[in-house]
């Protein structure tokens, strides 16, 4: 997770613009199917308490195509990175929340990853992945 001004493969970008009133923020790794509600209001908390609190270790600019670069050459950047599984990013909200309280609830945070732990974790993780279905039950 890096920044950088011309990079579209950062996951923050903060173009060049025409002034100070043109300056603005793309974030790219939201996922198509996230709610834009709950997405974006959390993107702007988390964005708001890193501001506010600091102590968050920035990578930036980054100015070469991330997605050429090897996990190594990544780890060797000390590039952060996203949570590789939907498991991991919900106990990432269940360890570091404080920051979504002015807006939503304790029981709507509980509610929330109980319902994408039993809807969504869960059973996807009961399943064979496409890889492990191939190699054990094509014939």
């Amino acid at each position: 997770m890096t920044y950088s001004s011309q990079n579209r493969s950062a996951a923050c970008r903060i173009p060049y613009g025409a002034g100070e009133l043109a300056t603005r923020i793309e974030t790219r790794f939201p996922d198509s199917a996230a709610c834009p509600y709950l997405c974006f209001s959390v993107l702007m908390l988390a964005g708001l308490d890193g501001i506010k609190q600091g102590g968050y270790p920035m990578v930036g600019p980054m100015d070469v195509d991330l997605f050429e670069l090897s996990l190594d050459e990544i780890r060797e950047k000390n590039i952060p990175q996203m949570p590789h599984t939907f498991r991991e990013a919900l106990e990432g909200l269940i360890a570091d929340n404080d920051f979504l309280k002015p807006v939503m609830t304790a029981d709507f945070i509980d509610a929330y990853q109980h319902y994408q732990f039993e809807r969504q974790v869960v059973p996807d993780e009961g399943r064979p992945t496409a890889f492990e279905f191939i190699s054990t039950y094509s014939c």
